[in-house]
């Protein structure tokens, strides 16, 4: 059962630390205007073959997925199977799965309680995210929090998959922050 609710965990845990897209919105401070993006799809002639093009890039990542995105490229919001396919290659997770079925550390290592309720995180140190802030227990706790609410929409993420004590609760808007039903990750 302790394994279970291992896999459980390490499961939302890599959805969860897709939080460390996290960062600044790069605007062009010269106007008041957002910079523009331009999402363009070109089907491959080659799909075996690199783009000549793409040889003489050294400082991006090139990602082909089957199918073009959402529209939410938002790693916790994510409505598609494709999009989060791209998310697992850019970014960690507290933990993961090894090819045996066996959860393993990712950015942190953990401990169960004898009784088997408490999984208790340690990230390692000097995680940081994108922009070289510290990773932090409440950075966790904010992500497992949001993920339990209902304001988000991500399909790869079920908070009744996973066990944490007062989820439902926080789901359905019966707690909050004060009350006693506040969603718990035990992080050092």
């Amino acid at each position: 059962m302790k394994k279970w609710h291992m896999m459980s965990l390490i499961a939302s845990a890599n959805v969860m630390i897709f939080l460390t897209a996290c960062g600044q919105i790069a605007v062009n401070k010269n106007t008041n205007n957002f910079s523009k993006t331009t999402v363009q799809t070109i089907k491959a002639s080659q799909p075996y073959k690199v783009p000549k093009l793409a040889e003489k890039r050294k400082d991006e990542l090139i990602v082909g997925i089957e199918k073009p995105d959402d529209g939410k490229m938002v790693p916790l919001n994510s409505g598609s199977v494709y999009n989060q396919y791209m998310w697992e290659m850019m970014y960690e997770s507290l933990g993961d799965v090894d090819e045996k079925g066996e959860p393993i550390p990712g950015i942190a290592k953990w401990d169960i309680s004898k009784d088997g309720l408490t999984y208790t995180f340690h990230i390692k140190d000097n995680v940081k995210f994108s922009d070289g802030t510290p990773l932090t227990a409440q950075d966790v706790e904010f992500t497992f929090t949001y993920l339990c609410d209902k304001l988000c929409s991500s399909i790869t993420f079920d908070p009744s998959t996973v066990d944490i004590k007062g989820w439902k609760d926080y789901y359905d808007g019966k707690a909050n922050k004060e009350q006693e039903y506040k969603l718990k990750i035990p992080i050092l």
